[in-house]
C-alpha cells in the first residue's frame, strides 16, 4: 500500500537522492583515505630525508674526527710522548689539538682526548675542556669494549662511532697509538 502511494517521480527522486548521499559518503570515505595515504606519503618521505641528511652530518664529523685523530697520532712530538709515556707531554700534544681548525671553527664540538694503549688502557687524557684534572673516565666503554675485542690487522683499523654519554649523542674514536 505504501509502495501505491509513491507517484514514479517520487520514487525517482528518493533514488536519485540516496544515491546522491550514497555517492557523497563514498566521495568523503575516499577523501579520507587518499589524505592518510598522502600524509604517510609525506611523513615517510620526511623520515626519508633525515635520515640521509643525518648519515650525511654523520660521516662528514667522522671524516672530521679521523683526520683529528690522525693528525694527532702522526706527529713527532706526541709519538715519542707516547712511547716514553711522558704523561704530562702527552697531554700538551693533546690540548694543542682544541687549537686546530676542525675544534676552533666549531665544525667538531670536541670535549676530550683520551689516549689508549694497546691494551685499551688510558694512557692520558686532555685536560682542557675537562671538568677536572682527574677526570680520567672513558665516556664510550662499549666502543672501547668492541675495539677491544678485535684481533690481529683489525686492531689497527679506525672505528669510529655514535655512543650515548650521559643523555647525549657522542661521537667516539679509540685513539690507539702503537
Amino acid at each position: 500500500m505504501i509502495l501505491q502511494r509513491f507517484s514514479m517521480r517520487t520514487s525517482m527522486a528518493l533514488t536519485i537522492l540516496a544515491m546522491g548521499i550514497l555517492a557523497m559518503l563514498l566521495a568523503l570515505f575516499t577523501g579520507e583515505i587518499y589524505r592518510q595515504l598522502a600524509l604517510e606519503n609525506q611523513r615517510a618521505a620526511f623520515e626519508t630525508i633525515i635520515e640521509l641528511k643525518t648519515k650525511q652530518q654523520l660521516d662528514e664529523s667522522y671524516k672530521k674526527m679521523e683526520r683529528l685523530g690522525l693528525t694527532l697520532q702522526n706527529e713527532k712530538p706526541f709519538r715519542s710522548a707516547f712511547d716514553s709515556r711522558d704523561r704530562n707531554a702527552i697531554e700538551v700534544s693533546l690540548n694543542e689539538n682544541f687549537r686546530r681548525f676542525y675544534v676552533t671553527t666549531e665544525q667538531l664540538d670536541v670535549r676530550k682526548f683520551i689516549i689508549f694503549d694497546m691494551q685499551f688502557n688510558i694512557v692520558a687524557t686532555s685536560t682542557e675542556h675537562s671538568s677536572g684534572p682527574n677526570d680520567a673516565t672513558n665516556p664510550c666503554p662499549n666502543l672501547t669494549n668492541q675495539a677491544n675485542q678485535r684481533e690481529g690487522a683489525e686492531r689497527l683499523k679506525i672505528m669510529t662511532s655514535l655512543c650515548a654519554h650521559q643523555g647525549n649523542p657522542l661521537i667516539s674514536r679509540p685513539l690507539i697509538s702503537h
